[in-house]
């Protein structure tokens, strides 16, 4: 089969509009996959250190177009604004177990 010159130039634009195509669809599912936001994160002042500068790294390169807000609490609020709702996670300091400790007077 021979294409006409009708044909011929319809094939060029035809497969230009199917490559153009292609691009929006990749660029949907591209758009559609992306976590974006924003999130506040509330940090006790007794959790600090190298562990929670792994976590928020981590968080940061995991989802870059997520925004972090920090939110720095003293131990007067240990469950650094969960409880009113302030933040939306929180990185805290677990309890001590109390078995083997015993105070002194």
């Amino acid at each position: 089969m021979v294409l006409t010159a009708a044909g011929a130039a319809f094939l060029d634009t035809a497969r230009e509009m199917l490559a153009l195509l292609d691009r929006g669809v990749a660029a949907a599912l591209h758009v559609s996959r992306v976590v974006a936001g924003r999130l506040t994160v509330g940090l006790s002042a007794a959790t600090g250190g190298l562990a929670r500068s792994r976590v928020l790294s981590a968080f940061a390169a995991a989802y870059p177009s997520v925004d972090v807000d920090l939110a720095v609490y003293d131990l007067a609020h240990p469950a650094a604004g969960l409880l009113d709702h302030g933040t939306d996670v929180a990185l805290l300091r677990p309890r001590f177990p109390r078995r083997g400790w015993r105070s002194r007077r």
